[in-house]
């Protein structure tokens, strides 16, 4: 067994979005409600191949009829569920790395 390692140059794009920031304390009151938005939410993407991405979004948003070029999931997720199916047998075919975080604001503590 050699000791040498094996080293992956392939520049990898990152892209992080997030969900569920707008909901506080201060619009929930009393109540704890956080706005009606109790979860905040983070997701990541790391793609290998920028171009071949895009080329199978393109496709994907063709053949579900999606105008729009950005993909909220408020607008989406309801009404084009086999979209949303179709991007994740995309992303697991590919093997395309991928970081959910979930958390629920009434257990996040925040720190400066």
């Amino acid at each position: 067994m050699s000791d040498q390692m094996i080293q992956d140059n392939t520049e990898i794009t990152y892209f992080i979005d997030e969900s569920g920031n707008t909901g506080d304390l201060i619009l929930g009151g009393e109540t704890l409600s956080y706005g009606g938005q109790p979860y905040f939410g983070l997701g990541c993407l790391g793609i290998k191949d920028l171009t071949q991405f895009e080329a199978d979004i393109s496709a994907l948003k063709l053949k579900h009829r999606i105008q729009s070029n950005d993909l909220k999931s408020t607008k989406i997720y309801k009404s084009k569920p086999a979209f949303i199916l179709d991007l994740v047998k995309l992303i697991a075919n590919d093997k395309t790395p991928f970081f959910i975080e979930l958390v629920e604001k009434k257990f996040f503590v925040a720190t400066t």
